[in-house]
């Protein structure tokens, strides 16, 4: 996929991409990275900012990618969990930001639920929860700790996307 047909204009690290971790993925082999996830309406890369810079560092113009289908809301839930769970891990500051735009989507999710997309503890999420329901009570909703029945978007993107060639 030509890098330039990516938007890579919303990252969900709010410092944006990191030099030094650029640099080393940069030194090595491209062909051992996993392909980046992007979102396939809108070309918005979800995970892989780094692996995409890396690629401009070495004077790459082509990157593998696996596409995601998916609604706004959903892309943003994989995003955070991809970011949350390998690579260079989210900041604690975005991780919580990421939990409080997650509660506004999904208030009906508990704080585990969020907790384990965000990778902050339930009583964290409880937390944003109580903060945010000042603000607007309709995010008191799912709460508790208690691993309740609630859709969640996929845990990886399996069933939701499809490799790019």
């Amino acid at each position: 996929m030509p890098i330039s047909a990516l938007d890579v204009s919303r990252p969900l690290r709010s410092g944006g991409p990191n030099p030094d971790h650029v640099r080393t993925l940069a030194a090595l082999d491209a062909s051992l990275l996993p392909p980046i996830l992007v979102h396939h309406p809108t070309m918005r890369v979800l995970d892989g900012a780094h692996r995409v810079q890396a690629e401009l560092l070495r004077g790459g113009t082509h990157i593998r990618v696996e596409f995601f289908e998916g609604t706004e809301e959903e892309c943003f839930v994989l995003a955070v969990r991809s970011n949350v769970g390998h690579g260079l891990p989210l900041p604690l500051a975005d991780r919580k930001a990421a939990a409080a735009r997650i509660l506004r989507a999904y208030p009906q999710w508990s704080d585990r639920s969020i907790g384990e997309v965000s990778g902050l503890s339930p009583k964290t999420v409880g937390a944003i929860r109580r903060r945010s329901a000042e603000e607007n009570p309709r995010l008191n909703g799912g709460g508790g700790w208690a691993g309740t029945a609630v859709r969640t978007p996929p845990a990886s993107p399996k069933g939701g996307s499809t490799p790019a060639s």
